[in-house]
């Protein structure tokens, strides 16, 4: 666990409202803050033994910033003050606003309480221990096609889950998504870090005027170099699109601004053992160096032929129903759960052919468009 003299010490605790909390230490500084591990137990509760583990977030920020030795308040200069406050501000509103949909997707850390104190901001969420997906990765070495998909479908649907709130994280890397173990006890990825996510009206308008200027370099895309300030949910899939790469090659992408459009596409073909054909172009068209050519969404990362217009889009260059080991995995497993035939008649049950169900899914959407167009002419003429 990380010590600093800019960080509050083990054994400092503070009151809110809700509850009293003890740091215990250090699990991560950033630019733009601290993070620490702390217990937490209701206000009025005096036994120890209620105390939970908690993750806490101060805003802090490194380059203008420092604290007080005497009573630990974050001060910094006057001529600071402005940006300083600035920041604060969009820091505590910011995260109000993502405690409202807390709780509604479980691959996102719950937000507990948000608060001020020592002249500064902090927010308080679940603390899921200390293996993050860049340490898990970096222990392990490389992974299985189908243990990266098991890892990412998951935070890939909760970022759409975002998305859907108007909400980008535009700070998504393997060390923001923690690992933690499920109902299954196997361990599963859950995205923390909101520091610099931005939230947008009904109508796309930001709800902040602070420009995400935060990169995370071999993560971010081209775009956020210059500063983020309208809604970008592509920026996230290329962050998506980097984890997965990294996940795969144990190494972190190019930084955005130093790539060639064509370089990650060599990179994966050259691992070993080879990926399949789908799980290489999900991963190359997300990190697509123009917003326009990369994949539009993350639901289209992990399917890819849902939609015509999508599977149009790659036809001259991918094969849009060749998948990968993963999701063969999963259908095998979900046709197992719904048969109970002995192995001889599974062994004798005439396998189908995945892209013949490809087409038959596309021609039945184009018979179906086709009837609906002829009802409309022969209701409106």
């Amino acid at each position: 666990m990380e010590i600093s003299s800019a960080s509050l010490p083990p054994g400092f605790s503070f009151e809110t409202r809700k509850n009293f909390y003890t740091i215990k230490g250090v699990l991560g500084t950033g630019g733009f803050g601290i993070t620490y591990l702390a217990g937490c137990r209701p206000v009025g509760v005096p036994h120890d033994e209620l105390e939970i583990l908690v993750a806490i977030k101060e805003h802090f920020i490194g380059k203008y910033s420092s604290r007080n030795p005497e009573d630990y308040r974050v001060v910094y200069p006057k001529s600071a003050e402005s940006v300083v406050n600035s920041s604060l501000r969009e820091f505590l509103a910011e995260t109000r606003r993502l405690s409202m949909i807390n709780g509604g997707h479980r691959h996102i850390v719950s937000i507990l309480e948000v608060f001020t104190a020592n002249n500064t901001a902090y927010y308080s969420m679940d603390y899921l221990g200390k293996e993050s997906l860049e340490s898990y990765v970096l222990r392990n070495g490389p992974l299985s096609e189908h243990r990266m998909w098991e890892i990412m479908e998951p935070v890939i649907n909760a970022v759409g889950y975002l998305h859907s709130h108007r909400v980008t994280h535009l700070d998504i890397k393997p060390q923001n998504i923690m690992l933690s173990a499920g109902i299954d006890g196997k361990q599963q990825g859950v995205l923390i870090d909101f520091g610099l996510s931005k939230h947008y009206d009904e109508q796309y308008n930001p709800t902040s005027t602070m420009r995400s200027v935060g990169v995370s370099h071999g993560f971010a895309p081209l775009e956020q170099y210059a500063g983020i300030s309208s809604f970008s949910p592509k920026a996230d899939v290329y962050a998506l699109g980097a984890t997965a790469f990294f996940c795969l090659t144990g190494k972190i992408p190019p930084s955005a601004p130093d790539r060639s459009p064509s370089d990650v596409a060599k990179m994966l073909e050259v691992r070993v053992p080879p990926l399949s054909v789908s799980t290489k172009n999900a991963v190359a068209d997300a990190m697509e160096l123009q917003p326009e050519a990369r994949t539009d969404t993350p639901r289209e990362i992990l399917h890819p032929s849902d939609q015509v217009a999508v599977w149009m889009k790659h036809f001259r260059r991918v094969d849009p129903v060749d998948s990968s080991a993963y999701f063969a995995a999963r259908r095998a497993a979900a046709d197992a759960d719904d048969h109970d035939d002995d192995d001889d008649e599974e062994d004798d049950a005439p396998v189908k052919d995945p892209r013949a169900t490809a087409f038959s899914r596309i021609f039945a959407i184009l018979m179906l468009l086709l009837l609906i167009a002829g009802w409309l002419y022969t209701r409106f003429t």
